[in-house]
């Protein structure tokens, strides 16, 4: 990093695999990976205003030097919120909670609405969850550790979708979900050798982490 070399770009590229499991999983791989892009363009865009506030001082900075006074810059810098704190100070430290519960979200109230609006293990017996369900489960699992503003801006998130965006009908089916989720998380799943049994099994050991079930009973 240094004052003038040119600025990083950002680009979004998605493999074919996002393409294996149906329109809505491909749909929400796009907006979970854009949501991404958002944030690296964020802070493309702060580097490029602590760089302007940098050059009035007329100093030359070696690349170390650079790093840290923009470092410096991020924590103390007025024009930048708690959630742009937590994403500038993760990138730093290579701790991506918070882009990856933000983008999670994203990802999720992208595609709950096209998906199946009633529960069941019977949806899951090829060992995946529902495109919009994995988005959430993985936004509770990668979303450890976030900060309280980007936990607290994640949940907006999904309120403002569930009460201003969906129908009264897809509220119950969101409710239904959830309850769904967290009954899986919690409840000792049944020991038979059955396609349902071996989903409900494999559908605990991925919800019941606290973490997991801690963000969905904040739904």
């Amino acid at each position: 990093m240094t004052l003038d070399a040119g600025l990083p770009t950002v680009a979004v590229m998605v493999g074919g695999k996002a393409f294996d499991r149906g329109k809505d999983y491909a749909f929400s791989v796009l907006r979970h990976e854009l949501e991404h892009a958002r944030h690296f363009e964020m802070m493309i865009d702060k580097l490029a205003e602590w760089r302007r506030d940098a050059a009035k001082g007329g100093t030359k900075l070696t690349a170390e030097q650079a790093r840290a006074g923009f470092d410096r810059w991020v924590t103390k810098s007025k024009s930048i919120d708690k959630v742009q704190q937590a994403l500038l100070l993760g990138e730093q430290t290579q701790n991506h909670a918070s882009t990856e519960l933000l983008a999670y979200v994203e990802g999720f109230v992208s595609v709950f609405h096209l998906g199946p609006q009633v529960p069941s293990i019977s949806l899951m017996l090829t060992g995946d969850f529902p495109a919009a369900i994995h988005q959430l489960w993985k936004a509770g699992e990668k979303g450890y550790g976030a900060p309280d503003a980007v936990r607290k801006a994640a949940l907006a998130r999904i309120k403002d979708y569930r009460d201003n965006f969906l129908s009264e009908r897809e509220r119950g089916a969101f409710r239904a979900w959830v309850t769904f989720l967290i009954d899986l998380g919690t409840q000792k799943p049944p020991q038979e050798q059955t396609d349902e049994a071996s989903a409900t099994r494999l559908a605990h050991a991925r919800l019941s982490p606290k973490p997991v079930l801690d963000f969905l009973k904040q739904l």
